[in-house]
């Protein structure tokens, strides 16, 4: 049976490959109720999602001939995710095509989106983070040299001419927007007071106290 790891468990795997600092950002985090996540905790809805869209799998990004099928089957005898991953990797398909297969079913990517972003010729946008007063100077400098757009006001950019005009600028931010929701969604369950404000991608979290 596939074990899942606890918050302790994951975050001591992670004692290797991350910062210091960072470990104790998640620590303290943890302390708050604020969990740490992994693609375990989205099973449910990726489940759910397959058996929803079980006509329409074909239509998803990175869904070829038959993988449609056993998906949907492994959603419904499958305990958790990590069995499904491993019930449907194969020598055909391995856990990487299986795991970027499924997420893309969650996050509604279509091999339409996926057809029409190929085309790119420049990047359509970058989008900032988070920056100090030295991450300002360069922002400007880019703006000053650069025709790529730069987003540091996701807000801003939705009432632009870009996001009303080009829809491949549109799609972009829209998926970004969906993605992000959907993990905060997940992240923020026991702590929904982190929503009063308004969406995360919107908002500065470190005004909102969790209660």
């Amino acid at each position: 049976m596939y074990k899942i790891e606890n918050g302790e468990e994951i975050l001591s795997s992670l004692d290797c490959v991350i910062p210091r600092a960072t470990l104790d950002i998640l620590s303290e985090s943890r302390k708050k109720g604020l969990e740490i996540i992994s693609e375990e905790d989205f099973f449910e809805e990726i489940c759910l999602t397959l058996i929803r869209e079980e006509e329409r799998l074909e239509n998803y990004f990175e869904v070829v001939e038959g993988i449609h099928n056993m998906l949907r089957k492994r959603a419904i005898d499958s305990q958790n995710m990590g069995e499904l991953i491993e019930k449907s990797t194969s020598k055909r398909y391995t856990s990487s095509k299986i795991r970027r297969t499924l997420f893309n079913i969650l996050l509604d990517i279509k091999k339409k989106d996926v057809e029409m972003i190929k085309k790119i010729d420049n990047i359509p946008y970058i989008r900032v983070l988070a920056f100090n007063s030295k991450g300002i100077e360069i922002i400007s400098k880019i703006k000053e040299k650069s025709h790529v757009e730069v987003i540091t006001s996701l807000a801003k950019s939705k009432k632009g001419d870009l996001y009303k005009n080009n829809n491949l600028f549109k799609t972009m931010i829209d998926f970004d927007i969906k993605s992000s929701n959907m993990f905060y969604q997940k992240y923020f369950s026991k702590n929904r007071c982190m929503f009063s404000k308004g969406e995360p991608d919107y908002i500065d979290l470190r005004i909102v106290n969790l209660k």
